[in-house]
């Protein structure tokens, strides 16, 4: 019988729900669909699969999608669940680690994508909170509405995104360096 579980990850905790995945699958949960707070599991022989997310700034259609899916496929690899530009990937355990980059500084190049995205969402909320700000202002109305509210806490939470992708690339970086 099928499982749902809602849980909430952001953006800069790809690598958490990744562990979290590889954990329920070793508690004998195979993922079958991902959403944005939403997982699907059934039950499966324990850790038969090892999980991987991937943001894929592509088209999810054409000639590269189709390489690209060939290219998974002769690895071992499925696409599980796609939500926006997130990939859930799977494949059978081998008691090797489950690498979707050969190096680090692809990895890195990985994470830079997801924190050029984090930006420009960063920007578009700062753009929101100050058009909110300046509402109030023009209107007279300086107490705080919902809506102000929403989009503040909303542009906190942006904003700690865009922190935790920094640390992550921080990290990358670092590691990029020692290998050198």
């Amino acid at each position: 019988m099928n499982k749902v579980i809602v849980k909430l990850f952001t953006l800069d905790e790809f690598e958490k729900e990744e562990n979290w995945l590889n954990e329920m699958s070793e508690n004998g949960m195979e993922l079958i669909k991902a959403g944005f707070i939403w997982y699907t599991f059934r039950p499966r022989e324990k850790g038969k699969y090892q999980y991987k997310i991937m943001f894929y700034d592509k088209a999810k259609s054409g000639p590269e999608w189709d390489d690209f899916m060939e290219i998974l496929s002769e690895s071992g690899i499925e696409v599980v669940s796609r939500y926006f530009n997130w990939l859930y990937l799977k494949k059978e355990n081998d008691g090797t680690p489950f690498q979707m980059f050969n190096t680090v500084r692809e990895e890195l190049t990985h994470v830079n994508k997801i924190k050029k995205l984090s930006a420009a969402l960063l920007i578009l909320e700062s753009v929101r909170l100050v058009m909110e700000i300046a509402s109030m202002m023009i209107s007279g109305h300086i107490a705080l509405t919902v809506p102000t509210v929403m989009v503040a806490l909303v542009w906190l939470l942006v904003f700690k995104v865009n922190r935790g992708l920094k640390k992550v690339s921080d990290r990358l970086a670092q590691q990029t360096d020692i290998y050198q």
